[in-house]
């Protein structure tokens, strides 16, 4: 099936909001937003890198994300970087997507991908297979170094990223945890360690590195935070 060029049309923003106090961070954590303190078209060449924004200052901060066209801004000041066209936005009225035009977004995704050099090395080839999109799961925990046990850690917010597609997840009682989009490649993860009951420590957050791990059949990741230090436990 082929589509019109004028279906590619902005679906979501990518910007900047300067955020000044916590009310203000309160306010859009209230929407749900994914916020990370560097630009989300930044390439992370090695887990902790530090980033600090020439616009910084000590009246505020800026933090990245993406928004859906008509989200309701709040009275902060903002920057709109980009304008996206995304394959959450591609939806009819009930939500349901077609098979052809899901396909026919990651034929161009992965065009748009290949021409950046951004397209993964297993992936370049004409005849390779379209990968299949996958949702991110897996567990996670802190150690007891005292006892050398595993804790799991509940109720902290696990964040998604692969480029501007942005997802999370909240883990439960056991550590676990489904995060709400699913992806064609590898994400990089972080953890905000906030929970669903709002405590939350200030600007705090941990980048991780994970391995896949393979546990009874099925794709999930596992973490160990030791002390400051997140690495797979295997």
């Amino acid at each position: 099936m082929n589509f019109s060029s004028d279906i590619i049309q902005t679906t979501h923003y990518y910007l900047k909001f300067f955020v000044s106090s916590a009310e203000h961070y309160d306010e859009l954590q209230s929407d749900s937003l994914d916020l990370f303190e560097y630009p989300l078209d930044y390439e992370i060449e090695s887990y902790g890198d530090y980033f600090m924004d020439e616009e910084d200052s000590q009246e505020g901060k800026w933090y990245y994300t993406v928004v859906s066209k008509d989200y309701e801004f709040h009275n902060l000041e903002y920057e709109i970087l980009e304008d996206l066209f995304m394959e959450d936005g591609l939806g009819d009225e009930s939500g349901r997507v077609s098979q052809a035009l899901t396909g026919f977004y990651y034929q161009l995704e992965d065009e748009s991908l290949r021409l950046t050099g951004l397209l993964p090395n297993d992936n370049d080839g004409e005849s390779q297979r379209m990968p299949p999109s996958r949702t991110p799961t897996g567990r996670l925990q802190v150690r007891n170094t005292e006892a050398n046990t595993l804790i799991p850690v509940v109720g902290v917010k696990v964040k998604t990223r692969r480029l501007a597609k942005l997802g999370h997840g909240w883990t439960n009682g056991a550590g676990n945890y489904t995060v709400n989009k699913s992806y064609r490649y590898d994400v990089h993860y972080s953890v905000s360690f906030e929970n669903q009951s709002g405590f939350k420590v200030w600007n705090t957050l941990l980048d991780i590195n994970p391995r896949l791990l393979s546990e009874n059949n099925n794709r999930q990741r596992a973490f160990v935070l030791d002390l400051f230090e997140a690495y797979f436990w295997d």
